[in-house]
């Protein structure tokens, strides 16, 4: 294993790789190296959208490591389609348009590994299902808006919100944990991401925001880059990993915001692995 140096979004990051590998930041195609028989996958999807004022789930991630170091089988000089799921889109208080990120998949001789986009965060009603799931909003019916729920194996739900004055939304839920429950005083954080044995963290949770906005009780983005909540769309509200959750906007009746995109996904193949 050795140190790789690069950069993703002008952000410097410094992961552990093998010897053998290959990282996908956008769809393409995977050739077997000759000598190539098997191969570690680290598949993450786009993070879901936030919305007013849930935040948005991180990206489900799919990891050879944790499924006892299994490999998948390759033939040396064969392609194989990867697909790398998009960010969720962000919304506004008013017509929403918040979005689940999209899925991403490494097709293989046994059939595709598909890591699921992150759910939507809650615009007055719940959280959307995902990889993880979105954080519920702090506006809608009855006490609770509850989060959406994560893909068992790759992501946790993402926390409630509380409907009663001050409103707070629930934090998306990340690959690495779920995402915080809203309180009285506080909106929910969101989930933190999962830290590859390679050093990287990927599909962290976007945090929640009060519904009205007028309250100051922002949710943080889960630790790996989710997007942080906000009053009025500013403070790094934008997803800034690989498949985080976007953070989430309050009403505050100042002008339309938008609160955080997901950030999209990324594939890693590697081979000759030793952990």
């Amino acid at each position: 294993m050795s140190a790789f140096p690069f950069s993703f979004w002008n952000k410097p990051v410094t992961i552990t790789m093998p010897a053998g590998f290959q990282i996908f930041l956008s769809s393409g195609t995977f050739t077997a190296p000759t000598g190539v028989t098997a191969v570690n996958l680290l598949v993450v999807a786009g993070g879901g959208g936030g919305a007013c004022s849930g935040g948005g789930g991180g990206g489900g991630v799919v990891s050879t490591y944790d499924l006892g170091n299994s490999t998948y089988s390759v033939t040396p000089g064969n392609n194989y389609g990867i697909t790398i799921g998009a960010g969720g889109s962000s919304g506004d208080y008013v017509g929403g348009g918040q979005s689940a990120g999209g899925n991403s998949v490494f097709d293989t001789l046994g059939g595709a590994v598909t890591a699921y986009g992150g759910g939507a965060g809650g615009l007055a009603g719940v959280g959307g299902n995902g990889g993880s799931g979105g954080g519920g909003s702090g506006a809608g019916s009855g006490s609770q808006t509850a989060g959406g729920s994560g893909t068992a194996g790759q992501g946790y739900a993402g926390g409630y919100g509380l409907v009663a004055s001050p409103s707070c939304g629930g934090g998306g839920g990340g690959a690495g944990g779920a995402g915080g429950n809203a309180t009285g005083s506080s909106s929910g954080n969101g989930g933190p991401g999962y830290t590859s044995p390679m050093g990287l963290i990927v599909g962290a949770g976007g945090g929640g925001v009060d519904f009205g906005g007028t309250f100051g009780y922002n949710g943080s983005g889960g630790s790996g880059g989710g997007g942080n909540g906000s009053q009025n769309g500013s403070g790094y509200v934008s997803a800034s990993g690989f498949g985080c959750g976007g953070g989430a906007i309050g009403y505050n009746g100042a002008g339309i915001f938008y609160s955080g995109a997901g950030s999209p996904g990324i594939v890693v193949v590697m081979w000759g692995v030793t952990v």
